[in-house]
């Protein structure tokens, strides 16, 4: 009896969300999630969301696996938060672009890519991706862009989009001759809340820091300003972590390169290791039971008369690991540079008159010598 009445409880309880949606829009594949539930609260916007559909299927018992399922490569987040999950449209604009993408045959195209180009410069500024039903809806901020359509099986297009109803795109075939196939393991992988990099050997020896291995890497949606500080191509600042662990610069600097297995870029992460940052790099270590390095590293500017001096040793045994950091820094800097001073004084004197003075004061000389020295440990 006792086994009869577990095989039904699991069978009444293991797949509590078990839904089939055809191209569904995805507001209302949540609304029905909500109703359906009512002691779980999912927080969303009713028409940011209106535009993406999903053919999502849908059979878990856990709310938030089944929210994803619906959102699917959608550009949508999804943050969990207790009991509550709070779902937002990551493009967002005050006007949105729409049509169809269809084959010679006028059949429609599902998948095909569809990225909102600045017409400046051809940087990327929004993308969507075709429905089922070859449809595409994308918010955008800027008018009269580019549009770059793109399709395995298709030859890419680029059209001009002077207007937001860009009706019926036509797209004609690509003839693919087959050959021989070598199958390798590729250097990037999309997931729905990150991209995964994977460096070469070459890229890792041809850097010093985690910054020089995102300079060489290229990754498509990070860029290096001045000073080499990490930013989004659209100017937005990305927190930098190792191994789910904030890092400085200094901890980037004393990274050994070959023990980078992948980098993480995230956009808006739900996981609460990544402390609420809306952009994330996170590189990934290799892990052994025992071991460390030393490295040293050095730096001078001949112009400033500045040295930059870096050690670091790192031992780990077992999940314990070991680190100890020093960094010297010296500057000294003779410009002889200075600026010259005039002063007036006007004193007023026993018989009413004002006697006036004035002061000229000149720079002759001037030195400025800065060293400092600091060890961290851990």
């Amino acid at each position: 009896m006792s086994i009869i009445a577990m095989l039904i409880f699991g069978y009444a309880y293991a797949y509590r969300y078990d839904y089939t949606f055809q191209n569904t829009p995805i507001s209302q594949a949540l609304l029905k999630i909500a109703r359906d539930n009512p002691d779980r609260e999912i927080n969303f916007i009713y028409k940011e969301l209106d535009k993406y559909r999903t053919s999502a299927r849908v059979n878990t018992d856990n709310v938030y696996d089944a929210v994803k399922a619906i959102i699917g490569l959608n550009p949508i987040s999804v943050i969990r938060k207790g009991k509550s999950i709070f779902i937002e449209a990551l493009q967002q604009g005050r006007y949105e672009y729409y049509g169809t993408i269809i084959s010679a045959g006028r059949d429609p195209i599902a998948g095909a890519t569809v990225m909102i180009l600045s017409p400046g410069d051809s940087t990327v500024l929004t993308y969507g991706v075709t429905d089922k039903t070859g449809r595409f809806n994308i918010p955008c901020d800027s008018r009269g862009v580019i549009g770059k359509i793109s399709c395995i099986g298709y030859r890419t297009r680029y059209k001009r989009f002077d207007t937001f109803n860009q009706g019926d795109i036509n797209m004609s075939e690509l003839p693919v001759r087959l050959s021989n196939v070598t199958l390798e393991g590729a250097n990037a992988r999309q997931y729905s809340d990150k991209t995964v990099f994977v460096p070469t050997s070459r890229q890792k020896n041809a850097s010093q820091s985690g910054i020089d291995l995102l300079d060489i890497m290229g990754i498509p949606q990070l860029r290096l300003s001045l000073g080499k500080s990490v930013e989004t191509i659209s100017g937005r600042p990305v927190a930098m972590f190792i191994d789910y662990l904030p890092a400085s610069e200094n901890d980037l600097a004393a990274m050994r390169m070959s023990d980078v297995k992948r980098v993480e870029f995230y956009e808006y992460p739900s996981d609460p290791r990544l402390q609420g940052n809306a952009n994330v790099v996170n590189f990934i270590m290799a892990k052994y039971e025992y071991g460390g390095y030393v490295k040293g590293s050095g730096l001078a500017n001949v112009i400033t008369y500045s040295q930059r001096v870096l050690g670091n040793f790192r031992f780990q045994y077992k999940k314990m690991t070991y680190d100890l950091m020093g960094l010297g820094f010296n500057m000294n800097n003779n410009s002889h540079t200075g600026s010259s001073l005039y002063e007036t004084y006007r004193l007023p004197q026993d018989d009413g008159e004002m006697k006036v003075f004035e002061r000229h004061s000149d720079m002759t000389d001037s030195g400025n010598e800065n060293q400092r020295y600091s060890r961290a440990s851990a």
